[in-house]
């Protein structure tokens, strides 16, 4: 029951509302206008420990006992949390009006004593429901008249410290918790404005307009925005004496309705002045094409002149209220010396590179150095890459000639000198010996080993070549026991042969007439005939059964024997989008820890094992459909790659690599 007078004399005589009074004038007959009177019977529980806290409440008339249970087998809470449908348990009091009801109307309906039943009854609060034997604790203190409880839950969102039950007939003023916060909210946003205008106003007398102050100590350097250490610096150096926690705090909650964190402006500090201001920005846009053409256009381009006030009022007639020419003039004009440089109207151009090179002529020259500089990096890395292809290319073509025009017999034969089908450093060198190479061998290692493992393999050199003998592989193992000389006398019982040697012709015919699958993306017969020269060491255009027993030997990586797996592959990505803010942050974080912009089947499998992926072999070929042997983040997100491109490229026309882009972002 609502009696705001009433509510008034009792919420005036309470300790913790009177300190609330003194913070915010008014709060006692704003919370008057709200709470409401209760009357609960003696055994009532208002509320019970661990429950969540709702109201606040007084004691008016009575007392209540508060009871703290500290039971070892309960952690945090002796009784449910959740709010229970008020339909299925009385309270306390619900239940003796109707046991007393069936007392009038039959006593034989009369319940049975709480011996022989166990009745439930629920909270006054409705958020549990508790027992006459059930265990609420112990009382550790009894609360008379004019006791505030419950105000923790005004406070915070912690659940119910203890049980509040009544001992006698009481009656309580109750204060929503709701109610509560919506009044205070309103006074906080009440305190934030008066705070952020005592700001203003020492800004004003310290520097005669707010946007001059702006200019002058707190945004120097036309950042826009200032950090909070930023902030504190600008502060300390105008001598401010008030509240920084509450200015930078209520400045705060204004930038995050303006979709901004942790950063402040002169848009949260004065909306109208800088509202102002963007307009002119957008204005000058428009008519001159920005701050700084707007300047040369009006001084004859020459950048050491100055604009005087006439001059610039002349050059915006007609632009809006004169009252927001004086505003943007006092922005730009923050020591009052009736004309502006270069330097000064830079501060509303719109382009960055423009505005800094402006304000500082150093600025040109540092992006000039930097732009030359990443094109002397860029030409040195071109080189490089030219000087590693032309070894590359030599290195093959002696290679080839050495082993009768075959790359792969070459490879055998004169590099692998473990028949592992891998290359080493050593085994390289002495390849080039063998071959009289003269070039660079430090460039041509390079251009092998193009995943820097250290280690040569086969598909890094020719990944047709190895996707032919891994299938063949794959096929003797499933049909003829892993043995690649049982698939050949395979073939020569099937055309019932009577030599053992086989032509690339012969071999190509036998080997159609079973159900060797082949290579997807190349035909049979050049599969058939990649496989066939292969075994042919010796360069006789013939080869036996025994040739082909090094693939028994080889242990390809798992993703050349695979098939793609597209199903796999989206689940993995759709997971990744399910853990990660985005797949950029996936992709670094999870796969190019090492920040290569690519990244090699080894290192896949390993972020896969860390996510519990399955088939990753088939996962693998799904993204690297070209057959490359590594994976770059287009390979997961061409979307996002193309962003990353557009953006590499815009910083190396602009300022010459992402280096110095960055250089330039944060240089004063």
């Amino acid at each position: 029951m609502a009696d705001p007078a009433r509510a008034a004399a009792v919420l005036g005589g309470i300790p913790f509302i009177q300190r609330l009074e003194a913070k915010d004038s008014g709060i006692v007959k704003r919370l008057a206008e709200v709470a409401l009177f209760d009357s609960h019977k003696k055994g009532t529980v208002v509320f019970r420990q661990g429950d969540p806290g709702s109201n606040c409440y007084i004691v008016v008339s009575g007392e209540i006992g508060v009871l703290i249970y500290k039971g070892k087998d309960v952690k945090g809470t002796p009784t449910p949390r959740l709010r229970f449908d008020g339909g299925n348990f009385p309270t306390f009091g619900e239940a003796g009006d109707s046991a007393a009801k069936a007392d009038e109307d039959d006593i034989s309906s009369r319940p049975k004593s709480k011996e022989e039943v166990h009745f439930r009854f629920r909270t006054a609060e409705g958020f549990s429901t508790f027992s006459a034997h059930s265990t609420m604790g112990d009382q550790v203190v009894a609360l008379g008249k004019g006791t505030l409880f419950g105000e923790l839950a005004l406070m915070n969102n912690a659940p119910r410290a203890s049980s509040i039950k009544c001992n006698q007939d009481c009656e309580l003023l109750m204060i929503k918790k709701e109610d509560y916060h919506r009044l205070h909210n309103d006074f906080l946003q009440a305190s934030e404005l008066q705070v952020i205008e005592d700001f203003c106003s020492v800004l004003a007398e310290k520097c005669g307009s707010v946007v001059r102050a702006w200019r002058i100590s707190l945004d120097p350097h036309a950042v826009g925005e200032l950090l909070f250490s930023e902030f504190v610096e600008s502060l300390t150096s105008m001598q401010w004496q008030g509240n920084t926690s509450a200015l930078w705090g209520a400045l705060c909650r204004r930038a995050s309705s303006n979709n901004r964190d942790l950063v402040v402006g002169l848009r949260e500090i004065a909306p109208e002045q800088d509202h102002i201001i963007e307009q002119f920005k957008f204005w000058m846009g428009v008519k001159f094409g920005g701050a700084v053409e707007m300047f040369y256009k009006l001084t004859g381009n020459l950048p050491t002149a100055s604009l005087k006030y006439n001059e610039f009022m002349s050059a915006c007639n007609g632009y809006g209220e004169p009252e927001h020419l004086k505003t943007v003039w006092e922005y730009l004009d923050p020591e009052k010396v009736w004309c502006v440089s270069l330097k000064d109207l830079a501060f509303l151009e719109i382009n960055g590179l423009k505005r800094k090179a402006a304000m500082d002529p150093s600025f040109v020259m540092a992006l000039e150095a930097a732009k030359s500089s990443a094109l002397s990096l860029r030409k040195r890395s071109r080189l490089q890459q030219r000087v590693q292809h032309v070894a590359m290319t030599e290195f093959m073509r002696k290679l080839k000639a050495a082993s009768g025009g075959s790359f792969i017999r070459g490879f055998r034969k004169i590099l692998d000198q473990n028949g592992n089908l891998n290359i080493s450093k050593v085994e390289m060198l002495k390849g080039c010996r063998q071959v009289a190479f003269g070039g660079d061998v430090m460039a041509l290692w390079k251009a092998m080993d193009s995943d820097g493992d250290g280690c040569v393999q086969l598909p890094e050199l020719d990944v047709r070549m190895a996707l032919v003998l891994a299938s063949f592989k794959k096929w003797c193992s499933e049909k003829h026991e892993g043995s690649s000389l049982k698939a050949i006398n395979h073939l020569a019982a099937i055309t019932r042969r009577r030599t053992a040697k086989w032509s690339a012709e012969d071999f190509i015919a036998a080997l159609s007439l079973t159900n060797y699958p082949g290579v997807p993306g190349m035909s049979f017969k050049q599969a058939a005939a990649m496989l066939h020269e292969a075994g042919d060491l010796t360069g006789h255009k013939y080869i036996v059964a025994q040739d082909l027993s090094f693939l028994d030997e080889w242990d390809p990586s798992p993703w050349l024997c695979a098939e793609p797996d597209i199903a796999g592959k989206d689940a993995m990505i759709a997971m990744l989008r399910s853990r990660y803010v985005n797949l950029i942050v996936a992709w670094r974080r999870l796969f190019d820890k090492n920040n290569k912009n690519h990244v090699t089947f080894k290192d896949f499998v390993t972020a896969c094992n860390r996510l519990q992926i399955e088939n990753v072999p088939g996962i693998w070929r799904a993204l690297d459909a070209e057959n490359l042997g590594f994976i770059s983040l287009k390979n997961i997100d061409n979307e996002s790659h193309s962003v990353l491109v557009n953006f590499k490229e815009w910083a190396e026309d602009t300022f010459g690599s992402i280096t110095f882009a960055f250089r330039v972002f944060f240089w004063r």
